[in-house]
């Protein structure tokens, strides 16, 4: 750290004050850089903050502030956010349902909410009214971190949300203009929000959520199938792995592929960065079986159609095997 140097002024090397007014500007949730570059301006500055917020207490800052100051922009603070989970947990549920209510461009921290009020010291009943009442809103962001997390405490109740949210996805579910890039082995655990249904159900070994996810994707289109697909792959759980070889295995001899020229069209990024633009539904399962299963296969987008289907016949062998088949 002493050899850290400031990117604002070449050649100063960072002293431990720089690196305190630094976290201090994290819970200020803005900086304290000046236009006065009189001496000792930014520690007046970092004074006044404290003065002024010392006069309303902590917890009140915190509620106060954790949404930013701007009145017409919302600027999510997280350093406030984990304040308020480790101090103030009691009043976790109330901020949670502001996010729901009143800040739908917060909606992507739904999840980190609902993850924050499971972990807490909260009674089992505070819990499960403010996660009952995120699975049932009609946004997909709040529904599945609710469902996901009432399952602890309500397993029979999540379950019926979910089976519900399975019945509602749509037959095409896609992702955002944003992701369509994105290398999807690099992607986190969770998929998009359209397909976490599948993500799921593929957590768990449930027969009866596996029958509804089958149904699901029986009437989706094309690129809904491979999204389903690229869904419950996703999943590393080791719970339900035998489910999700299974389901996989299933659609090794679906030849269904989505026009390369649509638009949005679902594309897949191996882990050495080949690209496959709209692979069949069986070659696209082929692959992703041959990941879970660790076997060195290379695919290629210029594999020819027996290189393929040697492909699929070592996977089936290999999910034989495993399921003791």
């Amino acid at each position: 750290m002493t050899r850290s140097t400031d990117s604002h002024e070449r050649g100063r090397n960072l002293r431990v004050k720089d690196i305190v007014i630094d976290i201090l500007e994290r819970f200020a949730g803005g900086s304290f850089e000046v236009r006065d570059k009189m001496p000792n301006a930014t520690e007046e500055a970092v004074t006044k903050w404290f003065a002024d917020a010392s006069k309303i207490g902590e917890e009140r800052y915190v509620l106060s502030q954790i949404f930013g100051t701007d009145e017409d922009i919302t600027e999510f603070n997280p350093a406030l956010f984990e304040v308020l989970t480790h101090k103030f947990p009691d009043r976790l549920p109330d901020v949670y349902r502001t996010v729901i209510d009143d800040h739908p461009e917060l909606r992507e921290k739904s999840w980190q909410f609902a993850e924050a009020v499971s972990h807490s010291q909260l009674a089992a009943d505070v819990m499960l009214k403010i996660l009952e009442y995120a699975a049932r809103h009609d946004a997909p962001e709040h529904n599945i971190p609710g469902i996901h997390f009432l399952r602890a405490i309500d397993p029979k109740q999540a379950q019926g949300m979910l089976l519900k949210a399975l019945e509602q996805m749509p037959t095409s579910p896609h992702r955002h203009q944003e992701t369509l890039t994105r290398l999807d082995f690099q992607d986190d655990d969770r998929p998009e929000w359209q397909t976490m249904p599948a993500w799921l159900v593929s957590q768990n070994s449930d027969s009866l959520e596996w029958q509804a996810l089958a149904k699901a994707i029986r009437g989706a289109d094309v690129r809904g199938r491979l999204e389903l697909l690229s869904a419950v792959a996703r999943n590393c759980s080791p719970q339900g792995r035998k489910q999700r070889l299974a389901f996989l295995e299933l659609h090794l001899t679906d030849d269904a592929a989505q026009d390369a020229t649509a638009p949005e069209c679902f594309h897949y990024v191996n882990k050495v960065r080949w690209v496959f633009i709209a692979p069949e539904v069986r070659n696209y399962a082929a692959m992703r079986l041959a990941e879970m299963l660790k076997i060195d296969a290379d695919t290629r987008p210029d594999w020819t159609t027996t290189q393929w289907a040697e492909l699929r016949k070592r996977v089936a062998e290999a999910v034989a095997k495993e399921l003791g088949r």
